[in-house]
Parts: structure tokens; sequence; C-alpha cells
């Protein structure tokens, strides 16, 4: 009778998990710098009784379909004058969507949006398409590159800072010019979870945090998985 209770108990009830990962695309020269910070969170509903499976499956680097998918892309642009941020909702209804292989080309930083049809350009505030102009002399996106660049040959020089499960404590520094620095770091949070941070240091100001978000990697009350999902 015991093992039946537990057994019902485990098919009715289930367990919340909410895996979140980040990572960010700095892209700078001598005079400005553009992080692209991309944030995922994919959402797990396990039914109890297969909770173990589920744990072992990831520990064994398993991946299955999340039952939620929530993601943000956040753009920090930073010059001696300023900074400038802004927050995009990105639909992450299957794995790789959003904008990817940011690459400076011109003047303009051109990426690959499936929603947008391939090629876009970063305009400030958002993404939009390119032009048909811009499409043919770059190939679509035959010239873009997901590869890390070190002072390419229009001065532009690209890192890539992912942030997830399993990372040791890491920072990354990038020096703009004579201007200022860029500090991204990454270090242990809690039980598995990791801290991600951006901080921007000017030669005569204060050390000035310019991001932060905690990742968490693991349970989660059904309250804060509604809360992140946004469900009823």
């Amino acid at each position: 009778m015991t093992t039946l209770i537990l057994v019902t108990v485990g098919l009715l009830f289930n367990v919340y998990v909410d895996l979140e990962q980040s990572g960010a695309i700095a892209l700078w020269n001598n005079d400005e710098l553009h992080l692209f910070i991309g944030t995922s969170s994919l959402g797990h509903r396990v039914n109890l009784f297969r909770y173990p499976w589920f744990l072992l499956k990831n520990r064994l680097g398993g991946v299955e379909d999340a039952d939620d998918r929530q993601g943000w892309l956040e753009i920090i642009a930073v010059t001696a004058s300023g900074t400038q941020h802004h927050v995009l909702k990105v639909d992450y209804r299957e794995p790789g969507m959003g904008p990817d292989l940011y690459t400076p080309i011109d003047g303009s930083i051109y990426a690959n949006d499936p929603e947008l049809g391939g090629l876009c350009r970063w305009a400030g505030d958002h993404f939009e398409p390119a032009t048909a102009e811009e499409r043919q002399r770059l190939d679509g996106i035959e010239h873009l590159t997901g590869k890390d660049i070190d002072h390419s040959e229009n001065g532009w020089s690209k890192h890539s800072f992912a942030v997830g499960p399993g990372d040791i404590d890491d920072t990354f520094t990038i020096e703009v010019g004579n201007k200022f620095r860029i500090l991204l770091s990454d270090i242990a949070s809690g039980i598995g979870g990791r801290s991600f941070s951006i901080d921007l240091v000017r030669p005569g100001h204060p050390r000035e945090r310019l991001w932060t978000r905690d990742l968490h990697w693991g349970m989660v009350s059904k309250a804060q998985y509604k809360h992140v999902f946004h469900r009823e």
C-alpha cells in the first residue's frame, strides 16, 4: 500500500527546473564598444517519478526539449561620452533562434537573424533587415563569422564570453583605446549557479557596474517557475 501511494504521488506531482545560461559578444575598436548579451531560460516540468532519470541525463550531457523557453537580448553601447542600453525579447521556440554571427563590416554591425530573413543590421536600438544592395554586396551571410576577431583590418576586435554550469571563475578585460576598460566576470553563485557581471572602468571615475545577472541552474518553486515563464 505504501509503495502504491509513493508511486501515485510521484506520478501526480511535478518538479520545476529552470536552467539559465548567458553570454556576451563584445565588438570594439579604439573609440567604441558594443556588447550583445544573450540570456536564456529553459523550463522543465518534470514528473517527480521521472526526476532522477532527468538528473542523470543532464549529468551525462543529454538534452531534453524544454517545456518552456524565455530569452532576452540586451545591447550595451559604450563610448567615452556615455552608455546606451537596450533590451529585446528573443523568441526561443527552437534552439538557435535569435541573432548571431555578429560581424562589423564597413562601419556597421551585421548579424544573422532567421526571424528577419537572415542578414540584418544593428540600427542603434533594434535590428532591421539588410537592404537588397547589402545582401548582394555581402552575399547574404557569407561574410559573417562566429569566430573571435583580433584587431581586424578595419580596426575591430571581437570576443565571445559564455557563462553556464560547470564554468570555472573567469574575468576578461577589454581595453578600448586609452579611453576606458570593460571587465566581464563569471563567478560561482549558490549551488550550481553562476553570477555574470560587466563593469566599466574609466580614468578618474569610480568603477561602474553596467550589467549583472545571477544565473540559476536547478530546481525552483512552482511560484518561481510561473514568474519566470509567465504561466498561470
